[in-house]
This record gives structure tokens, C-alpha cells and sequence, in this order.
């Protein structure tokens, strides 16, 4: 029998780490997958809210939402389909003089 090579050893751990990685990677999306999922949620609630929706109808405006927050969610996507957009560790500090990303406290109607 013959011993392992540093080759050998150090191959078996890049594997171990590339296997790390990748459930890492999974699990972030899947956190991702329910932020987007509970975000759409609550922006379809203040849509509702903010258009005089009477709040016991609520449940049914999930089930078929109007037209108009439809070509909202379509035009302002919350995860991007663009490969080039990539977000920076910088752009989401909100000390040390970085300014926090804008946010909106209303939708913008849609006229």
C-alpha cells in the first residue's frame, strides 16, 4: 500500500470545499427563493391597501390580483433575470458612510 501524496490530499479537501460551497450556494437560494416569495406577499398587500381595498376582501385579491399590480410585479421584477447585475457587499452596508439603499414607502400608480 502506498501512502497519500500531498496531491492526493489536497484534491480530496478542494473536493470537500467545492461540496460546501454548493450547499451553501443552495441554501442561500432557497432563502432567497422565500424572501421573493413573501416579499411579492406584502407588496401585494400595500397595493391592495394603498388602493382602498376593503381588508376582509384581501384573501381574494391574492387569489386574482388586479391588472394593474400584475404589470407592476412584470415591469419591476424583484430578483433580476440580468446576468450582468451583480450586487456588491458595499452597496448593502448601511455604516462607516455608506448610504443604505433606497427605498420606496409608496407604489407609484400606474397610469
Amino acid at each position: 500500500m502506498s501512502a497519500p501524496t500531498p496531491h492526493n490530499c489536497t484534491q480530496k479537501k478542494d473536493d470537500i470545499l467545492a461540496e460546501k460551497r454548493l450547499r451553501v450556494v443552495l441554501w442561500q437560494k432557497s432563502l432567497l427563493e422565500e424572501s421573493q416569495i413573501v416579499y411579492t406577499d406584502l407588496l401585494s398587500e400595500l397595493f391592495f391597501i394603498q388602493h382602498d381595498g376593503d381588508y376582509n376582501e384581501l384573501h381574494n385579491f391574492k387569489k386574482r390580483p388586479s391588472k394593474q399590480l400584475h404589470e407592476y410585479l412584470e415591469q419591476n421584477p424583484v430578483l433580476s433575470a440580468d446576468p450582468k447585475r451583480k450586487i456588491s457587499i458595499e452597496s448593502s452596508k448601511h455604516q462607516n458612510g455608506c448610504k443604505p439603499a433606497k427605498s420606496a414607502n409608496t407604489i407609484s400608480p400606474m397610469v
